[in-house]
């Protein structure tokens, strides 16, 4: 039988969140600030850095100049395929999530069990991500598309979109393979950290070397 949702929420309060506000509300304040000027510097970094590594990547060189001048070259081309695709992002949330709104208050007030919410929360979730993923690859493909086609950006992203769609099975194929090879490397390095003590130099090494994978799985999956 489901458990109801006040035994799930029994002892449940937002005493410790509404302490913390209280006694470190001026902290949070020039936190939050501080994180809303340094996402758009972040974004803006992400955008040089991209042009250019590609652009050393398509001239096979990887010079300091050659880095700065892909970088400024692609900037405001990748920079527009970046807030293309952040506008597909908001809608495709807007589409997928919105709805969660009033889908939750109605069945935790309709329904005696919690079963169907789950249910349709999980299936919601599952398209949301597929989405993604679409998203996610077809921004990587539209920026191949402009560094080696030397195309512009609205091409570029109506490519990326339809070789996205069109080929996201094997996406997720390649995906499922890289996440299942991080969670079982993740789970060899905690069980061997469990095992074994780092008091010795060939312990040392074992470890740093799954670590080492772990961040190259991370690379990969990305």
């Amino acid at each position: 039988q489901e458990a109801a949702l006040q035994v799930l929420m029994q002892g449940f309060d937002f005493t410790i969140w509404h302490d913390f506000l209280v006694h470190h509300g001026d902290v949070m304040d020039v936190f939050i600030y501080q994180v809303l000027i340094y996402i758009p510097v972040f974004f803006a970094l992400a955008i040089f850095t991209t042009g250019g590594v590609m652009y050393c990547g398509r001239i096979g060189k990887d010079t300091w100049k050659d880095f700065w001048a892909g970088g400024s070259r692609y900037f405001y081309r990748f920079g527009i395929n970046f807030l293309l695709f952040s506008s597909l992002f908001v809608l495709w949330s807007t589409i997928c999530l919105g709805p969660l709104v009033f889908l939750v208050p109605y069945f935790l007030e309709s329904c005696a069990c919690e079963k169907w919410l789950f249910r349709i929360v999980g299936l919601i979730l599952t398209i949301y991500f597929f989405g993604l993923m679409v998203f996610i690859n077809a921004s990587a493909i539209s920026k191949s598309y402009i560094v080696e086609s030397k195309t512009s950006v609205m091409p570029a992203f109506r490519k990326g979109l339809r070789q996205a769609t069109v080929n996201i099975g094997s996406y997720i194929g390649y995906f499922l393979f890289f996440l299942l090879s991080t969670l079982l490397v993740v789970w060899l390095y905690h069980g061997m950290s469990a095992l074994v003590t780092m008091n010795t130099a060939l312990a040392i090494v074992v470890v740093g070397f799954i670590q080492q994978v772990i961040i190259m799985c991370r690379i990969l999956l990305r």
